[in-house]
């Protein structure tokens, strides 16, 4: 098995084959982001070339690279939305909301170059008119791709009963994904009769539940459903890669040592701590003038400090000291009595904190604990000390997530609201956690910057 984990690698379409289906419905979209990427250059330069306002003569150059550059500011808003997600890709909102304000975006940035005067050959209206057909153009790709996602429907057959089977066939019905998930009533002591049905509904694709899956037959039926061009997956794995969750009540140590998640790449990990450096180094660099801002405002609305410092668990559950703007009131009771987590109209809150909490802003001097190796700029939420005690006592693999550098944000903190007040809230945000560390890769990491950066922007 993969380091990567088989929820990643799980294919949809036998990799002995490959075709537009395959790419449509495949988990990572890195095809469609290509196709769409190159789309949006064709579009945008017949949109320009059709401009009265356009001298080919003077700007065919300069022409090349703009396009270019607005080809590469739609795809990486994209991205910050959501837009290539899975679940998301061929819904309607997704293709009319999304198209356009990556277009909008990559339009006001290509206004400001035309305007600082870089671009002498490119009038505004010549912008306009490349971002309309920009925008013509990539709507109806993504009407074509979806149109033939829904008559070419992916055909999945679900083989037992049981918790997790019935919501992957809940979340396989909903049109946009181009699912369709046909139950099959054999039983695997007839393996023949079991085949036959399955060839009968063309499935390429069957999923076992985990009863069936220790079935003694469970290897022959593999084998020879390998032979037939037939993928075999179980319904935990299946779940994972179509929830881009893990459900933590169905999982334990052996599990996620078996599926990677405590195997991360040594390369990934040097590439990932260069990155946090540069990344956080910049960033000190030009929030500096907000954070003196933001220093003054705290020292002058409220007494106490302006940093709240507060012991961390961090990487193999050792002890740091995370830096955050101080937000509330110097609580005065004891520490035993104050709340673990904070509440959205906390009376705690000063007048400071309720600007910049919601904006995140409190969190900027976290940006030395990245340069110091602490935290990473994606990683999971590093936990107070009660909190994580409390935790591990009610989940036996809670501080498997500590075997990494906490982070910022993170795929679990953007896939959940705060601040959450159960067991179970815990729980579901622990599967996005292990989802992450199970996948963690350059490819993700940059899909939760762009999110973050865009849920920021459009909260």
């Amino acid at each position: 098995m993969s380091q990567q984990g088989m929820a990643v690698e799980l294919p949809l379409v036998h990799r002995r084959s490959f075709s537009a289906r395959s790419i449509l419905v495949e988990h990572s979209p890195k095809e469609i982001i290509a196709i769409e990427f190159l789309v949006t250059i064709a579009a945008y330069y017949l949109g320009i070339l059709l401009s009265p306002h356009y001298d080919i003569l003077v700007g065919g150059r300069e022409l090349v690279f703009i396009g270019i550059l607005h080809a590469l500011i739609t795809v990486v808003t994209n991205i910050g939305l959501g837009s290539y997600e899975f679940t998301k890709r061929f819904r309607f909102s997704t293709i009319g909301i999304n198209s356009c304000v990556s277009q909008l975006s990559a339009f006001f940035f290509s206004i400001a170059i035309t305007y600082l005067g870089f671009y002498s050959a490119f009038g505004r209206l010549s912008v306009a008119y490349g971002v309309a057909s920009s925008l013509v153009g990539v709507v109806v790709l993504k009407l074509l791709m979806r149109q033939h996602v829904l008559m070419n429907p992916y055909i999945l057959s679900t083989l037992g009963s049981s918790a997790l089977l019935v919501k992957i066939q809940e979340r396989c019905q909903r049109e946009h994904l181009g699912f369709r998930c046909l139950p099959i009533e054999v039983d695997l002591y007839n393996i023949e009769r079991l085949l036959t049905a399955i060839q009968a509904n063309h499935s390429k694709t069957i999923i076992l539940s985990s009863a069936f899956a220790r079935h003694e037959n469970f290897v022959d039926f593999s084998l020879a459903a390998a032979e037939m061009g037939i993928t075999v997956a179980d319904e935990l794995e299946f779940y994972t890669y179509l929830f881009e969750h893990i459900p933590i009540d169905f999982i334990d140590k052996r599990w996620l040592f078996h599926m990677g998640v405590l195997r991360p790449s040594a390369l990934f990990m040097a590439s990932k701590r260069i990155f946090d450096l540069l990344f956080s180094c910049s960033c000190l660099v030009i929030f500096l003038p907000l954070i003196i801002l933001i220093s003054l405002f705290i020292k002058l609305s409220s007494r106490g400090p302006v940093l709240f410092v507060q012991p961390r668990i961090g990487r193999y559950s050792k002890l740091f000291y995370v830096y955050k703007f101080r937000t509330m009131h110097q609580y005065s009771g004891s520490s035993s009595t104050q709340p673990l987590v904070t509440s959205k109209n906390d009376e705690r809150l000063t007048l400071v904190g309720k600007i910049i909490r919601p904006l995140h802003l409190d969190e900027l001097p976290q940006l030395v604990n990245i340069i110091k190796g602490e935290m990473s700029f994606v990683g999971v939420r590093p936990e107070t000390i009660a909190y994580g005690q409390q935790m591990q006592g009610e989940m036996p693999v809670y501080h498997l997530r500590d075997l990494f550098n906490p982070g910022i944000t993170g795929h679990a903190q953007l896939s959940m609201h705060y601040p959450m007040h159960t067991i179970e809230d815990t729980k579901k945000k622990l599967g996005y956690d292990f989802y992450y560390l199970m996948n963690q890769g350059i490819v993700l990491d940059i899909r939760i910057i762009c999110k973050t950066f865009f849920k920021l922007i459009f909260p």
